[in-house]
């Protein structure tokens, strides 16, 4: 009992706290996941109109971004956390980074719509299709092994990029076939290779993730990282 004659105040839970800053961080990048779908959605129906929505989309992701960011350099500096609980805060510090980054990529896709003008869709756009239905799937993945530190899930990430790289590569293929067999079309040509890279560039955010994952729950960071002068860990 305290002097007053009242039970002293229970001082909270670090792991409750950080679970509530995950919980945080799987909202954003459910928020960075819905911006990459409307983006692709927005120009496949040449919606310059949802362009207006992408950028209070975007303004959403920043507002995460902030509140994540302080919450935990808050819980670094009062809780003075160690070891597995450290690594966990470092890595949403590391992980809201990329989420921003991602929903950035679907309003960048978005700002695509004004280049076509014939409001017709070439071949590489249903593998483009693909790649953002496979990016954005390899993101919940990644994200579902952040939240519960599930390393089998983290490293099926990592397989699942190679397929995505592979279609990045395809849109590139096509859009070559594409100008070689018909009248010159560059605009929409070079968009689908913009595109294209934006959701590559998604899938590797994904494997950050992934990454970031594996070093919570074990200290060890991925091999080709590794030099004699870091392999400290906490």
């Amino acid at each position: 009992m305290s002097a007053e004659g009242l039970p002293p105040r229970a001082t909270p839970r670090i792991d409750l706290e950080i679970a509530a800053i995950k919980g945080q961080v799987h909202e954003m990048g459910q928020w960075a996941i819905g911006m990459v779908q409307r983006g692709v959605a927005s120009l496949g129906r040449f919606d310059a109109a949802g362009l207006a929505e992408m950028y209070r989309m975007d303004d959403r992701l920043d507002a995460f971004d902030v509140d994540i960011e302080h919450e935990a350099i808050r819980l670094l500096i009062t809780r003075q956390p160690a070891a597995r609980d450290a690594r966990t805060l470092g890595a949403v510090l590391k992980v809201i980074t990329y989420l921003d980054r991602v929903g950035r990529l679907g309003l960048d896709t978005a700002r695509y719509v004004p280049e076509f003008r014939t409001k017709e869709h070439l071949g590489p756009w249903s593998i483009i299709e693909m790649m953002a239905e496979q990016a954005t799937t390899m993101l919940r993945v990644a994200l579902d092994a952040f939240d519960t530190g599930d390393l089998v899930r983290a490293k099926a990430v990592y397989e699942a990029d190679d397929a995505v790289d592979e279609l990045n590569r395809q849109v590139l293929r096509e859009c070559l076939v594409t100008l070689e067999g018909r009248p010159p079309e560059p605009p929409p040509l070079v968009v689908y290779v913009l595109v294209s890279r934006h959701l590559e560039r998604v899938a590797d955010n994904a494997c950050k993730i992934a990454e970031k994952t594996i070093y919570m729950e074990t200290g060890h960071r991925r091999r080709e990282f590794l030099t004699p002068q870091n392999k400290v860990r906490l």
